[in-house]
């Protein structure tokens, strides 16, 4: 590791998880070089229509994070750029970068509907402004290397028809069909008819052992069933939608709840089942007919208007030519091989990876690991931490209190979003006719940056002291026009936005007239409004820099020594009398790794680190403060002040009530048979015939998941069974084998080597029976639909992974959201760049400040919850590493003279923002997210939300009706 570190960090690849990995860096206090062999940024998510669990639209995710990601002066961006050569160790890196020619106007991602122009976009920065092509060098300290993947070739799998049949399509085509959808039917492309009746083909390019990809892509089983619901809620008509599959793969957090609501609310088919052949029926309707064989080896034909090939995902060429130009380590599939228990560290020190190239994940799963990437190069780095970030200054704030209101009204035809349905410049010329209204202008794009720097202007030149744009969703673009505002001197909340395009030209599109009337309605609302909101001020508070971390197992003590090793102190306090949580029962992971090694040498670590504090035999009993300062008292009455919160108090097993658990010696769950492996357990090598059964507790109807690790330690043990005693039978009963990822390389090797997999349906489980002495177990064979008879010498039980013991009470304490299951549920986000999505923020909780990792959010592995510590850490560090934090300027103001202290808005506030302080509430501003819910339900009307009280919208309304008065 070099002596002389460099306080940069170059990451490549511009999708969600070069992204996130950039703007995490940057708020932390490195600057960031930012390149992207193609000329936009955005990658596979901006080619998505809708994001699964939650159907939210990909861009309206992903569009506040370009937004972002445009407007921070300590990011250079490349486009068109390659790495061509590295020299240095970890810490001083010279990187060599090709620039080719751009082919096209890189200074703009017109991605779906929001086009972002980006700071130095295509910049050479040798010096030549014009972005032409040319080699130059940057030093960084550190390499995050995000270059995504792409999708397999399908027209490889010759019987399957793509490039031959019009109407094959693969799944990403699919998307652009969704996304240009009229909203009312789906077209198919041979011939623009509405599709009746749509087939979705499985494992295309994964589990292949014949083109030598038989590992799983992890996330095509989501997006079919989310392309098929989303095709019947498209279509006007009924839409037959059915799914081909070997095992449904739906085990991440939420994703059962929605396989079985598409199957049972839906309709969705799924049908389990072995392709043969796709062709085109003989009549010239350009139908396609399936030929299949379903699980009882039976042969079908049925007729479909559309086939979509489910394509996996595989490392591209140009990332395999890069990562062995750098010289790591790829694994047999050519994905970027991660070093044991680290999630993120590549052969090479200081060089990261995080997304597809690390290999198949779906979007949260990438913003984990683009966050943990992040903070493995902060704690590298943290020595030089701020030495190369460039703070963004403001021009004065004008003083516009006392002026009467000069409005400039700014309309966005959006391309056509707005511009094709609502008649933009009827809109103008009726705004400029309002009350204050001294300026009007309209736009194509007016998030542009050519448009940015005309509003400034007309600001200027007219002495505008209010303004309001009328465009899309204030969710996108709010705060990056409030930001060009106070660029201009403004104060940035002596602005209103009108959302035109999803309240007035996409729920009319059809009436253009009407459009173009309500448009001008809420415009004409928007600036009666303008004329009456003031400037507001957002409220400083210090930071401590310190993290209490509540847990003490593998996550909890990642989190912890992550952040010390950043230079900040974290206090661990833990339960039980000693660390390591449920990872003292675990032998090995799921690549034979030791993981009471690793354990053991995190504790040490851990114990040894001077910046952490740790408490044993101890719980949380009361929490106060905000984001910042935070004061937390102890059973045992000490009290910690704290900047931050890392969740992460783990789960449990559980112990099932069925197959005769407790009744029978010979019945162990996963985590008690591993540690009978462990221990050479005589009665364990000895045994003839071991059974293994999946799903027990899980997947049920009052645990409506899946535990994620099951199938992964069923196949594990069972190898490691085999190797114990060779001549052993061992069975694995199961519903789905979620062998998913890198995973499918263990249950191939186990098929291989002769364990048998025996599939039985949930209303036809195993029977476990005993005369007191043996077992037998009992299940019917899904082939032959006989009842097969095992004489076990051993039961072993996939018992679920149950949410913490501690989850409700530390909730009441937190005021924090849990998932029906009890696990803690990762919220959605309000922060300085406004609103984000639960994909974009995976281990935030709503209330800022508070994070959480590991088994506590949700079923994982030990790599997964050491992914999530990290990105945990780095993101509490986007707060430690300032001074100091701001409140949002709207926030709630009590009346105390009509407050009646009746706890109503302290019990309704998610945020935990009211407090009762001497007889009546008060706001904490740094808590406060301006959400409204404590104003609109105070029974006294003692609660003003600023910049929205009642006076104004009555105001608004009185203006609206004003010509029928």
């Amino acid at each position: 590791m070099s002596a002389n570190k460099v306080g940069a960090v170059l990451v490549v690849g511009g999708g969600i998880a070069g992204i996130q990995a950039t703007l995490d860096l940057v708020e932390s206090g490195y600057y960031v070089y930012l390149v992207e062999q193609s000329s936009t940024i955005g990658g596979n998510m901006s080619k998505l229509d809708k994001a699964f669990p939650t159907d939210n639209s990909s861009m309206s995710i992903l569009a506040p994070k370009l937004v972002e990601f445009g407007s921070i002066s300590s990011i250079q961006y490349f486009t068109n750029t390659q790495i061509s050569e590295v020299a240095g160790e970890a810490g001083d890196f010279k990187v060599k970068l090709s620039q080719t020619p751009n082919t096209a106007d890189t200074k703009v991602c017109t991605n779906y509907v929001t086009p972002v122009e980006l700071p130095n976009a295509g910049q050479d920065i040798s010096g030549d402004d014009n972005g032409k092509s040319g080699d130059f060098e940057v030093n960084v300290g550190a390499v995050i290397l995000c270059p995504g993947g792409e999708t397999f070739e399908a027209d490889q799998i010759e019987y399957l028809g793509y490039n031959k049949y019009p109407n094959v399509v693969t799944s990403i085509e699919f998307e652009r069909i969704l996304r240009t959808s009229d909203k009312q039917s789906v077209i198919r492309p041979s011939d623009n008819k509405k599709v009746n009746k749509i087939a979705w083909i499985q494992c295309v390019g994964s589990r292949n052992i014949r083109d030598e990809k038989h590992y799983c892509s992890c996330v095509c089983c989501m997006y079919a069933i989310k392309e098929a619901v989303c095709a019947k809620q498209y279509s006007d008509d009924e839409v037959d939608t059915s799914i081909f599959y070997m095992d449904m793969r739906t085990y991440g957090k939420d994703f059962e709840k929605y396989y079985e609501e598409a199957r049972d609310d839906h309709g969705v088919n799924f049908i389990r089942s072995r392709i043969y052949a796709i062709e085109e029926t003989k009549d010239g309707s350009n139908n396609l007919l399936i030929r299949y064989g379903d699980d009882k080896g039976e042969i079908h034909h049925e007729e479909f208007d559309m086939v979509v090939l489910s394509v996996g995902f595989k490392p591209s060429d140009s990332a395999v030519q890069l990562g062995n130009n750098l010289g790591i380590k790829l694994n047999d599939f050519n994905f970027a091989e991660t070093t044991p228990f680290t999630s993120v560290n590549t052969s090479k020190p200081g060089i990261y990876v995080a997304g597809i190239f690390g290999g198949p994940k779906d979007i949260p799963e990438t913003v984990i690991e683009a966050s943990a990437a992040a903070g493995a190069s902060e704690e590298l780095l943290s020595d030089v931490r701020g030495t190369m970030i460039q703070e963004k200054t403001y021009p004065p704030e004008k003083d516009v209190s006392g002026e009467e209101p000069r409005i400039g009204v700014f309309v966005c035809n959006c391309g056509n979003n707005i511009g094709g349905v609502v008649n933009v410049p009827k809109v103008v010329e009726s705004a400029k006719a309002l009350p204050y209204v001294v300026y009007s202008q309209e736009f194509l794009y007016t998030c542009s940056q050519d448009s940015q720097e005309i509003i400034k202007q007309k600001i200027e030149e007219h002495s505008l002291n209010r303004i309001i744009i009328a465009s899309c969703s204030p969710r996108k673009l709010k705060y990056y026009f409030q930001e060009t505002i106070r660029e201009a001197g403004l104060n940035r909340y002596l602005f209103e936005m009108v959302n035109i395009r999803d309240q007035c030209s996409f729920v009319h599109m059809n009436e253009p007239e009407k459009a173009t009337e309500k448009a001008k309605d809420l415009v004409k609302l928007s600036v009666n409004k303008a004329g009456n909101i003031e400037s507001l001020n957002e409220a400083p508070v210090n930071i401590n820099p310190k993290a209490l971390v509540i847990g003490g197992g593998v996550s909890g003590m990642t989190n912890a020594l992550n952040l010390a090793k950043q230079g900040y102190q974290a206090h661990i306090v833990e339960k039980s009398d000693r660390l390591g949580g449920n990872a003292r029962r675990i032998s090995t992971d799921f690549n034979n790794q030791d993981v009471q090694s690793y354990l053991n040498q995190l504790v040490d670590e851990v114990n040894s680190n001077t910046n952490i504090q740790v408490t044993t035999q101890a719980s949380v009993s009361k929490v106060d403060g905000y984001v910042g300062n935070f004061v937390t008292t102890l059973s045992n009455n000490e009290k910690i002040e704290h900047g931050v919160i890392t969740i992460a108090i783990g789960g449990h097993e559980y112990k099932p009530n069925e197959y005769l658990y407790n009744e029978h010696n010979a019945v162990l769950t996963q985590l008690e048979l591993e540690e009978e492996i462990t221990a050479n357990n005589t009665r364990v090598k000895n045994a003839k015939n071991i059974v293994l059964i999946q799903c027990v507790g899980s997947r049920e109807p009052d645990r409506r998941y899946c535990s994620r690790i099951c199938c992964n330690k069923s196949v594990k043990m069972a190898l490691q069974l085999q190797e114990m005693n060779p001549d052993a039978n061992i069975y694995i009963l199961y519903r789905d084998m979620r062998t998913y990822g890198f995973n499918e390389e263990n249950y191939r090797k186990a098929r291989k080597q002769g364990v048998i997999f025996i599939r039985y349906e949930v209303d036809n489980k195993p029977q476990v029976q005993t005369d007191g002495k043996d077992l037998k177990v009992t299940a019917v064979d899904h082939i032959l639909g006989e009842n097969i008879t095992i004489d076990a010498d051993i039961v072993g039980l996939a018992a679920a992974i149950l949410p913490p013991e501690d989850g409700i009470k530390l909730n009441q304490i937190f005021n924090l959201s849990l998932s029906d299951e009890g696990f803690y549920r990762e919220c959605p986000f309000r922060g300085s760049w406004g609103f984000s999505h639960k994909e974009m923020r995976p281990v935030d909780f709503a209330s800022e400040g508070i994070f959480v990792a590991g088994l506590a959010q949700g079923p994982k592995s030990i790599d997964e919850s050491i992914a999530q510590a990290k990105a945990t850490a780095s993101r509490e560090a986007t707060i430690l590493n300032k001074n100091s934090a701001k409140s949002s300027g709207i926030i709630a103001v009590v009346q105390r003279e009509k407050c009646a202290a009746c706890y109503t808005c302290a019990r309704l506030c998610p945020f935990n923002a009211p407090r009762i302080i001497n007889y009546a509430a008060e706001i904490e501003p740094i808590l406060c997210q301006g959400c409204g819910i404590c104003a609109a339900e105070c029974p006294n009307k003692a609660i003003i939300l600023q910049n929205y009280s009642d006076v104004i919208f009555t105001n608004m309304v009185d203006e609206l009706y004003r010509e029928v008065h």
